[in-house]
């Protein structure tokens, strides 16, 4: 079956699209501690894939003081992830990490559509911060289930 990046309901079934950036960010629906935490959980000891640039990038001041306090960043940092200042940027074309032609991203953000974040070639799957982590490990869209 052929499926569309741009229709967040397939997001998961589409598991053979190579990854050039998961980025585990929810800038308009807010990357929340909770999140931040479901991730590190996925990424902590491990190293995100080669080919893969990972981003992160809390909603706000608040959180990211809060995920420095709890030790989260050192586990980002330590699975070779960037660390962001809390912004709004690539979700929606932005800045800090926008997509060129053919390339692929996971992102836990909350909107998708042709050209969101970057060229209109490029793919954007959505997804959970856990799949999104679990994806940044493996370079490829994965179920965090299996890590």
């Amino acid at each position: 079956p052929t499926f569309w990046p741009s229709a967040p309901a397939l997001v998961i079934q589409s598991t053979n699209r190579r990854l050039a950036r998961p980025e585990p960010t929810s800038r308009c629906r807010s990357l929340l501690d909770q999140d931040l935490r479901a991730a590190a959980e996925i990424l902590k000891g491990e190293k995100i894939h080669k080919d893969v640039r990972m981003i992160v990038m809390p909603a706000s001041q608040k959180i990211y003081h809060q995920a420095m306090k709890e030790g989260l960043f050192d586990i980002f940092l330590e699975s070779e992830a960037t660390i962001c200042a809390p912004s709004c940027g690539p979700c929606f074309g932005g800045h800090g990490g926008l997509l060129a032609a053919g390339e692929a991203c996971i992102s836990s953000t909350n909107r998708n559509f042709v050209a969101r974040m970057g060229h209109p070639e490029s793919f954007v799957y959505l997804a959970s911060p856990w799949t999104v982590a679990a994806s940044a490990l493996y370079g490829e869209i994965t179920d965090p289930r299996s890590v």
